[in-house]
Parts: C-alpha cells; sequence; structure tokens
C-alpha cells in the first residue's frame, strides 16, 4: 500500500473572503468561516467524526468555533490541546463535545473523517513536518481531510510541502503553490480592529505576515 495525500485546495486567504467579525483576533474572522464553509458545504447532513485539534477553549474567538461545530448535531467532535489554559477555557465555558489532551507531533489511537488544525504550525518550534502529517495521515479515515491554515511567516512552507512529498512523491512548484494574490490577507489590511501585536513590540507583522490555508485528502493506493 501507498500513502497518498492528495492537495484539493491550497493558497492565501483574501480579504475578500468570507468574514465573521464576532471573531476578533487577527485572521480568525477569516480562518474559522473559511473552515466552517468547507464543512458545511461537505458534511452539513452526514454524521462525520471531527477532530479538532490545538482547539484553545481559553479565548473567545476559540469558543465562538466550537459552538459553531457543535451546532450540527450530525458531527461528532473531540477537541484536543496540550495546554491547562485550553482546557481550562475549556471547562468553564460549558462546552458539550469532549476534550482531551494531545500533541499534534504524537501518534494518535483513533480515526476521523476530519482532521482540523487550526494557525498552530507556526507556533511549534522545530516541529518535524514528516512526522506531523504521518500522524495525521494516520488517523484520517480513507477519503478523509486534514485541514490546515497558518501565519506566513514564521512558518516555512518550503518545509511544509517536503514534508508532503513522503507521501506522493510528487515535486512540487513551490512559487505557484505559494504565490500571494495582490488582495491576500495580511494583519494590516484585515477588518478587524488589530489587538496588540502577538510577537512582541521588537517584532511588528508587515505586509509579509499572511495566512496560508490547505486542505489534504487521504488516498490509499494498493499496488
Amino acid at each position: 500500500m501507498i500513502k497518498e495525500f492528495k492537495i484539493r485546495d491550497s493558497g492565501y486567504l483574501k480579504n475578500t473572503d468570507s468574514v465573521d467579525l464576532k471573531y476578533t483576533e487577527w485572521s480568525r474572522a477569516y480562518e474559522y468561516p473559511h473552515i466552517m464553509n468547507f464543512l458545511t458545504n461537505n458534511f452539513s447532513e452526514k454524521s462525520i467524526e471531527i477532530h479538532n485539534t490545538c482547539c484553545g477553549g481559553h479565548h473567545p474567538d476559540h469558543v465562538n468555533f466550537l459552538k459553531d461545530l457543535e451546532a450540527n448535531e450530525n458531527w461528532n467532535i473531540l477537541n484536543s490541546d496540550l495546554n491547562n489554559y485550553a482546557y481550562e477555557g475549556y471547562i468553564k465555558n460549558d462546552l458539550k463535545s469532549p476534550f482531551e489532551f494531545y500533541d499534534i507531533t504524537q501518534p494518535h489511537s483513533k480515526q476521523f473523517d476530519v482532521v482540523i488544525n487550526v494557525s498552530t504550525l507556526e507556533e511549534i518550534p522545530d516541529i518535524d513536518y514528516t512526522d506531523y502529517f504521518e500522524n495525521c495521515y494516520n488517523q484520517l479515515k480513507r477519503g478523509g481531510y486534514l485541514l490546515i491554515t497558518c501565519d506566513v511567516p514564521p512558518a516555512d512552507l518550503y518545509d511544509l510541502f517536503d514534508g508532503l512529498n513522503i507521501f506522493n512523491g510528487t515535486y512540487y512548484d513551490f512559487h505557484k503553490i505559494i504565490n500571494k494574490p495582490k488582495n491576500y490577507l495580511n494583519y494590516n489590511n484585515t477588518m478587524v480592529e488589530n489587538p496588540p501585536c502577538p510577537f512582541g513590540k521588537n517584532s511588528p507583522l508587515n505586509d509579509s505576515y499572511s495566512v496560508y490555508y490547505l486542505i489534504l485528502q487521504k488516498e490509499e493506493v494498493f499496488s
């Protein structure tokens, strides 16, 4: 059996994309609607298993997204995170779907139809993308989807796509895939009132910072 991840969609979020202003942090007003649109368009009336990794739970934006997921009674959701403060926020907000502590760089024992990872890969120092994609692949059912968003930089898209090559062996034209459109979403042009820079006063975000999304589908080819 040959393991393969197929790219179903990829690119940069744009400031003309769907936006929901109940989300207040930079990019969340675009990232969460992007994820919800994909799920609703593909699985609105289907019973599916979703693993919402790095779910947070301590910030109102995270809580609102979890409640959006829980609103569809067809979806069985497992939320996971590595941090105690995420779990404390999860309990405080009395969310319905289960929570477990989980490190996305480690294997998982269950399988899902969809795995979600919103804006986390850029926050893990020295992440091994190969291990990350291997773990995600193994926890997806055949035909399942991995939904990713990440801030660029500091996420290294070249390394990320090198990690993908262990699955499908395909050479990607990096420049074509990660080429930013003129109206790509960045910290300075969001419709959301910008909070203080999360990277500190000495590291202001500028036009080089943007939000990348990637939708992968698991395939198994038997040889």
